[in-house]
């Protein structure tokens, strides 16, 4: 619901006063956000968390962070709905992304183990220099960027905001030629090189996804570190934490089958890391389905959102793999993109990924990730034993092995805290006992 409004002047400045409402305690807060539009076709926003602040700058920054922050809970008008823990697990998170009081990216991106570890940081300035060309008033600029952001379902958008949940929500379309948009403008910086463009030879860093990523690996408690997290799952508060015999089924010899997860028709979905292969088994012991590329390789966590769709945690194979990834499977209850099919990719092909930022990957105590002296690493993203959605949409992947097998056969295997992929799933009520349910 709209709580004020008011006009800036000549320089975009503004003053408002929010009235109180006695409904908003720290037990059941009011989540607020703010939406500036200049005119039609330029709209931006900017989360204001449990609010209101005393200050707040509203640009293409915040607009990128709220979009995806907010993307699974936006209704089809574009204003923001859903449960009160659904709300204000999106609203930290794009605080997480971007600080609306200062209009620029969160300390939690600009440093370890975000910063130039990731491409997170980069990502969002080049999005927000793609909206930029836009509110700048630059020739077609608009006109370009809506016709490459059609919704899911084909309909152009005619202003910035619904052109950046697009992108969010849609973040393997057309990333070359949105890539290619963020070089008109550049008033925002750092913002992704020719290196980490989607035409990029370098693997680690080569975009082939808007997807964005918030890393953790402060655990909250410095004589317990993160040291290979296995698993992750939510409290009915939200948070997260970490850990079930249906019948018995003969896989392939040699599957290794690690994780499974089981959704509202009942089919068991089975994660074979040893062969890099899901399987989906129903509720006769039989298997209905098996899945493999994709980008599948070594999985080993397996959950269900609550449009009943896969996500798998890749932990690769013995040997090092280039990039590791989460992937998201079509689930058995067809609530997927038009033309895929049960078992396949939603995500592109090498799945999601976490990709460098160019520099190496640092423990919470400032130490490379394998050492003083030891070859430096720069897979954000590593080997991967869990996933799961939490209630606003954020995909939760736990890092709990070091990238190097060879390594690891010998020293610690303890890979280094979550990644949290923001706004990429249907949002999910925890805590997850049974089959996936909306909040």
């Amino acid at each position: 619901m709209v709580v004020t409004q008011t006009t800036s002047d000549g320089s975009g400045n503004f003053s408002v006063k929010v009235p109180a409402n006695p409904a908003n305690t720290s037990s059941n807060p009011i989540i607020y956000y703010a939406v500036a539009s200049k005119s039609p076709s330029i709209v931006l926003m900017a989360s204001l968390g449990i609010g209101p602040i005393s200050s707040v700058h509203i640009n293409e920054l915040t607009m990128v962070a709220s979009a995806y922050a907010f993307a699974q809970l936006f209704r089809n008008d574009y204003s923001v709905g859903g449960s009160a823990l659904s709300l204000s697990i999106a609203a930290g998170m794009a605080e997480n992304l971007v600080s609306a009081q200062s209009g620029s990216a969160s300390t939690i991106i600009q440093t370890s183990p975000n910063g130039y570890e990731t491409n997170t940081w980069s990502a969002l300035g080049t999005l927000a220099n793609v909206l930029a060309g836009c509110t700048q008033g630059v020739a077609n600029a608009c006109t370009n960027l809506f016709a490459l952001t059609p919704s899911s379902n084909g309909i152009t958008p005619t202003n910035t905001l619904q052109a950046i949940v697009n992108i969010a929500l849609n973040s393997a379309v057309n990333v070359s030629d949105i890539y290619n948009l963020g070089s008109v403008v550049t008033s925002y910086t750092p913002a992704l090189t020719a290196n980490q463009g989607p035409n990029s030879s370098a693997p680690l860093q080569k975009l082939d996804a808007w997807t964005m990523a918030v890393e953790v690996n402060n655990s909250g408690s410095s004589s317990c570190p993160f040291g290979g997290p296995a698993n992750v799952a939510f409290d009915v508060n939200g948070y997260d934490g970490g850990i079930s015999k249906l019948f018995t089924v003969s896989l392939p010899s040699g599957s290794n089958p690690k994780g499974v997860a089981v959704d509202s028709l009942g089919n068991a979905w089975v994660a074979a890391g040893a062969i890099s292969t899901v399987y989906a088994i129903n509720t006769s012991g039989t298997i209905v389905g098996t899945y493999t590329g994709q980008g599948i390789n070594g999985p080993w966590g397996v959950s269900l959102d609550a449009k009943g769709n896969v996500w798998v945690a890749n932990f690769g194979v013995s040997l090092p793999s280039a990039r590791y990834s989460v992937v998201q499977l079509c689930g058995a209850t067809g609530n997927c993109p038009y033309g895929v099919s049960m078992g396949s990719a939603i995500t592109p092909s090498t799945g999601y990924i976490l990709l460098s930022g160019s520099s190496q990957v640092l423990l919470n105590s400032g130490q490379p990730l394998y050492g003083t002296g030891a070859p430096p690493s720069y897979l954000p993203l590593m080997r991967l034993t869990s996933v799961n959605a939490d209630m606003a949409g954020n995909i939760w992947a736990a890092n709990n092995w070091k990238p190097s097998g060879l390594n690891d056969l010998l020293l610690n295997p303890g890979g280094d805290g979550m990644v949290i992929f923001v706004g990429i799933a249907a949002p999910t009520k925890a805590p997850s006992l049974g089959p996936a349910q909306t909040p």
